[in-house]
């Protein structure tokens, strides 16, 4: 049981305004749809913390936010590997 100095954060409680960066959250099938990938490499993507999520018991959320972050890392990520001709003599 909870003494009476500790704090219990209820999380009916805490709301997401408009003015905290989050954006829309996401579905993983809102995801998967956007990045033509299946659900399952979504869930993946965020079980390994590739891709930052949002959870709520069973269920995944990604903000617009993590997308974007997660999508301009791959693209940076693609530019720091070339793509390099092999050549067969």
């Amino acid at each position: 049981m909870r003494g009476q100095n500790e704090k219990s954060t209820d999380v009916s409680t805490v709301h997401l305004d408009r003015s905290s960066s989050v954006g829309s959250l996401l579905t993983v099938k809102d995801v998967a749809e956007r990045l033509r990938l299946s659900p399952t490499k979504i869930y993946a993507l965020t079980q390994c913390g590739e891709l930052e999520c949002f959870r709520f018991g069973r269920s995944v959320r990604v903000s617009e936010v993590q997308l974007a972050s997660y999508l301009n890392g791959v693209r940076h990520a693609a530019r720091r590997f070339p793509k390099t001709t092999s050549r067969h003599f």
